[in-house]
């Protein structure tokens, strides 16, 4: 069996240390994950979690980690909730949320957040 969220292979009825989703007895190997991004500078290593907007990729640039945030769409609706964000992200700052190390846009205009 496999987490239904990163795909890591589990038990039956485990918990993922990853992302905490429950295998439950699903065949999710005949679910593949989407492909991974290309994120400037960035290298990815595997998904982390994927939602209803976005997934999210580790990515290491150097020495540093990070959590990359790539929409599933473009579009200046997008563009601009992931803007709002990023802003809310610099405005707040650590330790109340995320570091955001980095924003911009994919090749194929879909907003990241590197964090």
């Amino acid at each position: 069996m496999r987490c239904p969220r990163c795909f890591r292979k589990l038990v039956t009825g485990a918990a993922c240390p990853a992302d905490g989703a429950v295998a439950t007895g699903e065949d999710h190997e005949l679910v593949a994950p989407p492909a991974a991004p290309v994120v400037p500078g960035w290298e990815i290593s595997g998904p982390i979690a994927s939602g209803g907007q976005a997934s999210v990729w580790r990515g290491h640039q150097g020495d540093a980690v990070a959590a990359i945030k790539v929409a599933h769409a473009g579009g200046p609706e997008v563009a601009a909730s992931f803007a709002r964000e990023a802003a809310t992200m610099r405005a707040i700052g650590a330790p109340a949320v995320p570091t955001l190390i980095e924003d911009g846009a994919l090749a194929d205009g879909r907003p990241y957040l590197a964090m």
